[in-house]
């Protein structure tokens, strides 16, 4: 009988000890588990900012390309340092392109067509008005600085172009096939050129033939049947 209560004190003896032992392993591991997911989300918004960066460093580039002929334009002077720091900034540009490139590369295969798309459409423009502007006699009146009509438009719908492929680079958009993504863009692109249009067509319609039409009304008033063009 004595034997049986010393056999029966070690069994539950040892099961407090496995329990304990237990407990002990579920709260290290939930910690190493913890810690993993807290080092993992970090990592990944890491990633996500440094993305972030590099694709808002591409627009920029897209940008002072664009706007790189009215650099030349707007030139006040013909001197040998006004001429370098302009050529400079455009070899500064073409080595920035070859970057974000390279790194585009290696992010993403659609990243890389659609910048490469981009900066073909904006170059298309880029080059002969940069040509044009070195022709060009340096500006020496503030009056002239204003060069009225550019080629904005067309640069503006490739850099909203990239804007919708950066948007599909983040989240569970990433996941998608380069197919769809690609489709998804080009939808964007023409949904908002669409609205542009309208934006224009009604801002037309409230400042154009509905004025006209209410100059039309107000010379009937008057007796005479002239209605203004």
């Amino acid at each position: 009988m004595f034997d049986q209560s010393i056999r029966a004190a070690e069994l539950a003896s040892g099961a407090g000890q496995s329990a304990i032992v237990t407990v002990v392993i579920a709260a290290i591991s939930s910690g190493i588990v913890a810690t993993l997911i807290n080092t993992i989300t970090g990592n990944l918004k890491a990633s996500a900012d440094y993305r972030r960066d590099r694709y808002a460093e591409a627009i920029r580039y897209l940008v002072a390309w664009s706007e790189y002929p009215y650099r030349i334009r707007r030139r006040t002077d013909d001197e040998p340092a006004t001429l370098s720091a302009l050529a400079e900034r455009g070899h500064a540009l073409q080595e920035q392109r070859a970057a974000i490139a390279a790194w585009m590369a290696s992010e993403s295969r659609v990243a890389k067509l659609v910048f490469d798309d981009c900066t073909r459409e904006i170059s298309t423009f880029v080059g002969p008005a940069c040509a044009m502007a070195w022709r060009s006699a340096p500006i020496t009146a503030a009056s002239d600085m204003v060069l009225g009509k550019s080629a904005q438009p067309e640069s503006q719908i490739a850099i909203q172009r990239m804007e919708h492929m950066i948007r599909h680079r983040f989240g569970l958009y990433r996941l998608m096939w380069r197919t769809w993504v690609l489709k998804r863009i080009e939808k964007g692109i023409k949904t908002e050129d669409d609205d542009l249009h309208t934006s224009a067509e009604s801002l037309f319609s409230r400042s154009g033939p509905a004025s006209t039409k209410r100059d039309g009304k107000r010379h009937q008033k008057d007796g005479r049947q002239e209605v203004r063009p």
